[in-house]
Order: structure tokens, then sequence, then C-alpha cells
């Protein structure tokens, strides 16, 4: 039995600029492009055969994961600090 795709969802830091590479490169159709409630860019575009190929932003991908894993360390640091409490006169 065959299968077939339902579509494609690919996530990308500017999804406009992902979507017009796209369209340049494999002559992909943009259909909508709308900013959903979550804040975040969709963009909605069609492949030369058909196939919906989505397009959305993701949050993750302005930091690099170094930079996230630095973050996260510093949080388990602060966290595991003993709190000084300051004496009132």
């Amino acid at each position: 039995m065959p299968y077939r795709i339902n579509h494609i969802h690919l996530k990308a830091s500017d999804p406009r600029k992902t979507a017009d590479w796209y369209v340049k490169a494999f002559a992909f159709k943009i259909v909508s492009d709308e900013t959903r409630v979550f804040g975040d860019r969709f963009v909605r575009c069609q492949s030369e055969d058909g196939t919906p190929v989505n397009i959305s932003g993701a949050g993750w991908a302005r930091s690099s994961w170094k930079d996230r894993s630095r973050s996260r360390a510093a949080r388990a640091s602060a966290s595991s600090r003993p709190r000084t409490t300051s004496a009132s006169s």
C-alpha cells in the first residue's frame, strides 16, 4: 500500500524568508502568511506536486544550543546556592 504525505511542517527563525527561498529554489507557491495568536508567523506553502508545506516560527532557533545550555546551567547554579538573609536592625 503506498503512503501519501499529508503535509510537511518546517520550523524557522524567519518563516517568510525561508518560504521565499523555497519559492525560488523549488517553485513553491505561498498560499497564506499570517501571525498566529501565539505570536509566531505561519506561512502556508504548496510544493509543485501540491503537497502542503507549513513554515512557522521557532523561538528556539533564535539562540544557539550553546547559549541555551549556558543559561540552563546558570539557572541550576543559582537555584542551588544557599539563600542569605540580611539582618534588620
